[in-house]
């Protein structure tokens, strides 16, 4: 699903700024040949708007597949276990990037990074060797992970490697980035509100989802931000069935996989989750943190134009509407499954 839909273009250095498209993590990018995947992603500046066209964006840093325009989250890489990939990366934005996440598993290589100065092109060649949940991230070079808040801390995409034979599993990828935004002050750029994300989108333009009561869902929860999460369900309990990160993925032995409402994600790992819903109803997902939740700040001139009312719905708003606080007075890291009754067999 495509909340910013727009024609692709292409991102050049010292060019036109497109803007970003969002994706839900279900289309795999690239080329399947005999010898593997070909991907060719490139980097550079786009507008992001988080709140909808409508309000007001923010520049931001992005990766897109060429010919597809940036996206964000970025481009999603899936393959089977033991393929062999070509990824090209070209940047065309003014900064030299560090591309890290995009190697294999096993060795030093996966510590490697791949560094792109601008408008220089470089090709990485390697095989998926472990399956599991990954993603691959960027940033200015000499920048951490954890680092990362402002205009580059959206250069993320999914990495997911299904096992090499047999049905890959039915899941869904649920990818989170934050991303703080910098106003002018009195020492330069300050920083001024965060931007928190599942897919690119923050609530309430997050995906409403949907599943019949009974069904097995299978979720591969990618923090790629650099704040922790205690992740939270309501109404049910979800098995943990693997843990990992950007570099590593453990899927648990059966004995091992423990029961949970809430699974803390520090930045950067990842977690495989699966839960079964045994009623109908609207049940949210989301961080358990008050302030992840809250409704998603003004960007820009927003801060001083004509929506600046909106500012003190950040910290709490006295004109509250309690019928809609859900829908209209949250925001941030929250999406809701609707769950259906399922019809009795004739």
């Amino acid at each position: 699903m495509l909340l910013h839909a727009a024609p692709a273009a292409a991102l050049t250095l010292g060019g036109p700024v497109p803007t970003t498209t969002t994706h839900d993590n279900l289309q795999p990018a690239g080329r399947t040949g005999p010898d593997g995947l070909h991907l060719d992603l490139e980097i550079g500046r786009a507008m992001w708007y988080p709140n909808g066209t409508d309000r007001a964006g923010t520049s931001i840093l992005a990766f897109g597949e060429v010919g597809a325009g940036p996206s964000t989250p970025g481009p999603l890489v899936r393959v089977r276990q033991g393929t062999h990939l070509t990824v090209s990366l070209h940047n065309a934005s003014e900064d030299t990037i560090a591309v890290h996440g995009l190697g294999a598993r096993r060795g030093v290589a996966v510590f490697d990074s791949i560094v792109v100065p601008p408008g220089a092109s470089r090709t990485t060649r390697f095989r998926a060797d472990l399956q599991g949940t990954f993603f691959y991230w960027g940033a200015r070079v000499g920048t951490s992970l954890e680092d990362r808040e402002f205009d580059d801390a959206l250069l993320n995409g999914a990495y997911v490697v299904d096992p090499a034979e047999g049905e890959p599993p039915v899941d869904r990828i649920l990818l989170i980035d934050v991303l703080v935004e910098r106003l002018p002050g009195d020492s330069g750029l300050e920083p001024a509100g965060d931007i928190l994300a599942i897919n690119g989108r923050p609530w309430p333009h997050t995906e409403r989802m949907q599943a019949t009561v009974g069904d097995s869902i299978r979720w591969r929860v990618i923090n790629a931000s650099q704040r922790a999460h205690p992740m939270h369900l309501h109404g049910f309990y979800f098995r943990v069935d693997a843990a990992g990160d950007w570099q590593a993925d453990t899927l648990f032995d059966a004995r091992a996989r423990r029961m949970a409402v809430t699974e803390n994600m520090e930045p950067g790992t990842t977690r495989t989750l699966v839960w079964s819903p045994d009623r109908p109803g609207g049940w949210l997902f989301h961080c358990h943190l008050s302030f992840h939740a809250t409704m998603n700040a003004p960007l820009g001139e927003e801060w001083h134009g004509p929506a600046a009312h909106l500012m003190p719905a950040v910290f709490g708003s006295p004109n509250a509407d309690a019928d809609h606080h859900v829908e209209r007075h949250m925001g941030g890291l929250m999406l809701v499954t609707r769950v259906l009754s399922r019809e009795p067999r004739s």
